[in-house]
């Protein structure tokens, strides 16, 4: 009888995905709502998020009772949708955040499989989510995570719609991939949202990549270089054709129609304060000068990159030198590396030159950069990269600082964390993690098994600091505890709500952790009167109090006192006036 021959199973197409959406959850909602939130900006958009809700405003956004130009509204729209499902709490607030960037690190999944292959996607997803800006922007409420989300999706329906064009394949072709109607339409829908989550740069950004890739790689390449070849490709006739292709005029009435509306009604309900504000103030001038002191050189974001993107920047220089080999070989251009490489490029140069320089700016480029690397590391991993004694290199710096953390942890583990010395653990996974993989890396056949345990190695490292260590810090932060000793004043008093004047001390965690505005005063003649105000507490640096107390009335009493974020030997004191209803609520020290 004749043996047949059993062919392996094959496992299921959708089976990465699954593994994929189980790592981000665990990363991204573990202890969510553990700690509390982080002055200044995500209680600034939580308590908006809160005034919009009890307002039953949903077009205006607001903050301590004034008009807030920052940001546009989708934000704030999902953190109502948020709190009306859970309650206002931290978890609700970080919400949004944590699932658009599950859902990023999916389709950075599904981006990377589609331009080089599963394996390599799935390494990308991991080194997104170990990523430390991202994981931190992941499980804050801010904007970030949703405007990486919505940009990542129209950049991964740009690539799913030209493989479909093609037959299947993201590569070089000698005939027009003019974009299919419903990937156009999803992608423009995408860029939408995004306009809605922060401004002009979600249409701007985005599309700039697309562009310059789809000019500077298109399969008709100018027989003339440099220059020369520069000026050649931006022929009116190929604009034509691109803007064609990318059936840009439909796009931008889908992208129109989903943003002006709400644009129009906030400028209406404003008579046009929040427009000015937001576009004068929050993008020109904020793109032209430097402003609320954040500034930096030009090149900034390439350490902000490379500090935003650790573990996985520990072989960010050779994967880019790498990637730029790949895209300039015009006998053997690499597509995928082109379109990264433009994806990362626009955002990281046009934030170059904005005057105005936070870190999170360029997070939309995250993806861009986990891929690059991840493409290099596979290839390391499968024996085809020129010199693998680099995957040494980045393993011993690796290893390196995860010993630099741990001595860092152990030597401040005393002084911040009361001496928990259990929050030492968190430098465990890359010093142990990091050491093993590069035993590995020593024999070339065991690459592929080094990278994995880097992999792995620094996704627990960050989302253990993230999820475990940071709540840790936020409990020292004085604003919500100075909140938290106010309401156990007004709790004793049980009188009325107490009125909070904030001096020389302006915390956003203050309004949104006593769910109520505050007034903020850097006069101490009015703040003279306000202390005889029979409802009113005042929150007050000690040295401040200091400064001015002989223009104050006399019988003040003090509340509470809490030390300041990690300035030793400073207090936020909270005090009433001795006739006060608050000072006669609780025990309380007169201030002489």
């Amino acid at each position: 009888m004749q043996e047949q021959s059993v062919s392996p199973r094959r496992r299921p197409a959708w089976l990465p995905s699954v593994g994929v959406l189980l790592l981000a959850s665990l990363a991204f909602l573990t202890n969510l709502g553990g700690g509390k939130l982080f002055d200044d900006d995500e209680p600034k958009n939580a308590a908006c998020g809160v005034e919009m809700l009890q307002n039953g405003n949903y077009v205006v956004p607001m903050f301590n009772a004034e008009l807030r130009a920052h940001k546009p509204v989708m934000l704030y729209w999902a953190m109502i949708a948020s709190y009306s499902s859970l309650g206002v709490n931290e978890l609700a607030a970080r919400l949004p955040s944590a699932l658009a960037s599950v859902i990023s690190v999916l389709l950075c999944y599904h981006l990377g499989r589609m331009l080089f292959d599963r394996s390599t996607g799935l390494l990308g997803a991991a080194l997104l989510t170990s990523g430390v800006m991202f994981n931190a922007l992941a499980r804050a409420a801010t904007p970030d995570g949703l405007l990486i989300c919505f940009c990542l999706s129209a950049l991964t329906l740009y690539v799913a719609g030209i493989r479909k064009a093609r037959g299947g394949v993201f590569a070089k072709d000698e005939s027009r991939a003019m974009l299919p109607i419903g990937y156009a339409m999803g992608m423009y829908l995408a860029i939408a949202l995004a306009v809605l989550t922060k401004g002009p740069i979600g249409l701007l950004l985005p599309m700039s990549s697309i562009v310059l890739f789809a000019i500077f790689n298109a399969a008709e390449t100018p027989k003339s270089t440099g220059w020369r070849s520069l000026f050649a490709r931006l022929t009116p006739a190929r604009m034509i054709t691109l803007a064609q292709d990318l059936r840009l005029a439909s796009g931008l009435a889908i992208v129109t129609l989903g943003c002006l509306p709400w644009y129009v009604a906030v400028s209406m309900a404003t008579e046009g304060a929040w427009v000015t504000g937001f576009l004068g103030t929050h993008n020109v001038h904020r793109f032209l000068s430097p402003m609320e002191g954040h500034r930096g050189p030009f090149f900034y974001h390439v350490i902000s990159v490379n500090l935003g993107m650790f573990p996985a920047t520990c072989f960010l220089p050779i994967a880019m030198v790498a990637a730029i080999r790949h895209t300039a070989r015009s006998e053997d251009r690499s597509q995928p590396h082109a379109l990264l490489l433009s994806w990362a490029g626009v955002w990281v140069v046009f934030f170059s030159i904005a005057a105005t320089k936070l870190p999170n700016y360029v997070a939309p480029s995250y993806p861009a950069f986990a891929l690059l690397i991840a493409a290099w590391l596979m290839a390391v991993a499968r024996g085809v990269a020129a010199n693998p004694a680099w995957l040494r290199v980045g393993l011993g710096l690796f290893t390196a600082v995860g010993v630099a953390v741990v001595g860092g942890l152990i030597f401040t583990a005393g002084r911040v964390f009361d001496g928990d010395y259990a929050v030492v653990a968190f430098g465990l996974a890359p010093a142990v993690g990091g050491g093993v993989a590069l035993w590995l890396a020593l024999d070339r056949q065991r690459a592929q098994q080094a990278v994995g345990v880097f992999a792995v190695a620094a996704v627990a490292f960050t989302v253990g600091a993230a999820a475990f260590l940071a709540p840790r810090v936020s409990a020292i932060q004085a604003s919500p505890q100075v909140a938290a000793a106010i309401l156990d004043v007004e709790a004793a008093s049980r009188d009325e709500a107490l009125a909070v004047t904030t001096f020389r001390y302006t915390k956003p965690n203050l309004v949104f952790y006593l769910n109520r505005p505050t007034e903020p005063l850097d006069d101490a003649k009015q703040l003279a009167e306000q202390l005889r105000e029979p409802n009113r507490v005042v929150v007050i640096p000690r040295d401040a109090l200091e400064e001015i107390r002989g223009e104050l009335p006399a019988g003040i009493v003090e509340l509470s006192n809490t030390p300041r974020f990690f300035r030793r030997g400073e207090e936020v004191v909270v005090i009433a006036g001795g006739d006060s209803v608050a000072s006669r609520a609780v025990d309380t020290p007169l201030l002489r």
